[in-house]
C-alpha cells in the first residue's frame, strides 16, 4: 500500500521550485491551454466535417438525433475557453471544471448514439468514439501538470463505468450478455471482460501519461531554472564588465593626470640642473656641477619611465592611431640601432660602438607602416639587447623572408632567459631579474610596448632564449605586395 501511495505522491504532487521558475512555469502552462484550445477545436472541426458531410448511417426515421447538439454544445464551450485563455491566465479551478465538463459531454455523447440508432444501451459500448477518450486525456500532456491528466483518466474510466452499468442494467439479464466474443462482436450483447480492460487501458494510459507530463515538468523547470541562471550571470558579466571599463578609463585619466603633474616639475628639475651643471650663469665649484649633472639624469631616467607608463596605457586602451607610409625596412633598423647606441650611456649601460652588426641596411626591404613607431619597436628590442649583454659581446640583426612577411631577427649573446621568463616576458610590468639587489634597471614595458605596436602592424613578435646562451627577437611584419 505504501508503495502505490509514493507512486500517487510522484505523479500528482508538483516539483518544488522557486517562485520565479513557477511564475515561467505557469506562463507556459498559459501558452499551452491555448494551444490545448486550438488543438481540441482542429479535431472538433475534422469530426463535425466528417459527420455532416459523411452519410447518415442511422435509420432515416429516427426521432433523436442529439450527437448535432452535443456538438454545437462543446463547440461554444471550447470557443468561450480558448477566447478566455487568449485574454487571461485561467485558473486552475476554471481548467479543472472545465475538464469535467468535458468528459460528461463526451460521454453524454457516446450515451446517445444508441438513441440516435435506435439500439438498446449495449450499443454504444462498441462505438469507435472510444478512442476520443484517449484524445482527451493526451491533450492533457500538453499542460506540463500530471493532476489534469489524472482527474482526467480517472473520471473517464468512472465514465465508461457508467455506462457498463447502465448498459446491463437496461439489458435482458440472458440475452444482454454473452461470454462468447465472436457472439459480443456481431450482436448487441455485453461481454464485460473486454469493458473491464477498456477501463484498464484508460488508467494504464493515464499513469504512463502523467509520468511523463510529470518528467516533463522537471525538466521544464530545470530548463527554465539554467536559464534564469545564465541570464544572471550575463547580467552580472556585463556589469562586471562595465565597471572593469570604468576602472580601465579611471586608471587611464589617472595615468594622464599624473603623467602630466609629474613631467612639468621633472622638466624643471632637468632643465634647471643643465643649467647648473654647464654653469650658464657663472662658476660653480665642480663638486657641485657633478651633483646637478647626476640629478638632471636621475630627472630624465624617471621622466622616461613616466614616458613608458603613459605610452603603454595609450596603447592598450587604443588610444594610438597609426600613420601608413612606404618605408625602407633597413634604414629603419639601421636608424633605431644608432638610437639605441646613443641612448645606452643614460640607462647605466655601456656604450660599445660597431658591436651590432646589421645585415639588412642593403636589403631593399619595404613595408607600409609608422615608420616613427616601427623605430621605436626596434630601438626597444636592441637597447634590450644591448642591456643584457655583456660588454664586447656583437648583436647581429639579420633577416629573411616568409611568406606574406618579411622576418627580422635580433640576436644577442647576453645572459639569456629560462623558458618558464619566456613565457612571461611580453607581461607588463614582468621583471627577470626582480629582487631588490637587481642589476638591471627598468620597469618591465619595453617589450610588451613592442610587442603590442607589432601586432597593430599586423605582425607578430616571439622570443627564443636559453639560460646564459643569449635571446633572439624575431619581428615578422606584412611586406607591400
Amino acid at each position: 500500500m505504501a508503495y502505490f501511495d509514493a507512486i500517487q505522491e510522484r505523479i500528482i504532487r508538483q516539483p518544488s521550485v522557486s517562485e520565479a521558475v513557477q511564475t515561467a512555469i505557469d506562463k507556459e502552462q498559459h501558452r499551452s491551454e491555448v494551444l490545448v484550445g486550438w488543438v481540441q477545436m482542429a479535431l472538433l472541426a475534422v469530426f463535425s466535417f466528417a459527420y455532416f458531410i459523411g452519410p447518415k448511417a442511422f435509420p432515416e426515421d429516427v426521432s433523436t438525433e442529439p450527437v448535432p447538439w452535443f456538438l454545437i454544445v462543446y463547440f461554444f464551450l471550447t470557443a468561450g475557453r480558448l477566447f478566455l485563455a487568449h485574454r487571461y491566465s485561467l485558473p486552475k479551478s476554471y481548467l479543472f471544471s472545465s475538464i469535467i465538463i468535458d468528459i460528461v459531454l463526451l460521454f453524454g455523447m457516446i450515451w446517445s448514439f444508441h438513441l440516435q440508432y435506435g439500439q438498446p444501451a449495449s450499443f454504444y459500448l462498441k462505438s469507435p468514439e472510444f478512442i476520443f477518450i484517449f484524445l482527451f486525456i493526451s491533450l492533457r500532456v500538453l499542460n506540463f501538470d500530471p493532476r489534469f491528466l489524472v482527474i482526467c483518466g480517472v473520471l473517464s474510466a468512472a465514465g465508461w463505468s457508467l455506462l457498463v452499468v447502465f448498459a446491463m442494467m437496461t439489458a435482458p439479464s440472458e440475452a444482454g450478455r454473452t461470454d462468447n466474443y465472436v457472439t459480443y462482436l456481431t450482436s448487441n450483447s455485453i461481454l464485460l471482460g473486454v469493458d473491464i480492460a477498456k477501463v484498464i487501458a484508460i488508467l494504464a494510459v493515464t499513469f504512463v501519461l502523467a509520468l511523463a507530463a510529470s518528467r516533463a515538468r522537471h525538466l521544464l523547470a530545470h530548463q527554465i531554472e539554467t536559464a534564469q541562471i545564465n541570464a544572471r550571470l550575463a547580467r552580472e558579466l556585463m556589469v562586471a564588465k562595465q565597471r572593469a571599463e570604468e576602472a580601465d578609463k579611471a586608471k587611464s585619466q589617472f595615468l594622464a593626470t599624473m603623467g602630466h603633474e609629474l613631467r612639468t616639475p621633472l622638466n624643471a628639475i632637468i632643465g634647471f640642473s643643465e643649467i647648473i651643471a654647464q654653469r650658464r650663469l657663472g662658476s660653480l665649484d665642480a663638486k657641485y656641477a657633478d651633483y646637478a649633472q647626476d640629478i638632471k639624469i636621475s630627472g630624465e631616467h624617471l621622466l622616461g619611465i613616466i614616458n613608458e607608463i603613459l605610452e603603454f596605457s595609450r596603447i592598450d586602451a587604443d588610444h594610438i592611431s597609426l600613420s601608413s607610409e612606404i618605408v625602407d625596412l633597413g634604414n629603419v633598423v639601421d636608424a633605431a640601432a644608432d638610437l639605441a647606441t646613443a641612448y645606452a650611456p643614460k640607462t647605466g649601460c655601456p656604450k660599445s660602438m660597431g658591436s651590432i652588426q646589421n645585415s639588412l641596411a642593403n636589403a631593399g626591404v619595404q613595408l607600409r607602416a609608422d615608420e616613427q613607431r616601427l623605430r621605436q619597436i626596434f630601438g626597444q628590442i636592441i637597447a634590450n639587447a644591448i642591456k643584457f649583454s655583456p660588454y664586447g659581446q656583437s648583436i647581429e640583426i639579420s633577416g629573411h623572408h616568409v611568406p606574406g612577411g618579411f622576418a627580422v631577427e635580433i640576436r644577442d649573446q647576453g645572459v639569456g632567459m629560462s623558458a618558464e621568463h619566456v613565457s612571461q616576458v611580453l607581461k607588463p610590468f614582468y621583471q627577470v631579474d626582480a629582487d631588490l639587489s637587481r642589476r638591471f634597471e627598468g620597469v618591465g614595458l619595453g617589450l610588451p610596448i613592442a610587442d603590442r605596436l607589432v601586432r597593430l602592424h599586423g605582425g607578430a613578435l616571439s622570443i627564443e632564449s636559453e639560460l646564459g646562451e643569449g635571446t633572439t627577437v624575431t619581428v615578422t611584419l606584412p611586406t607591400v605586395s
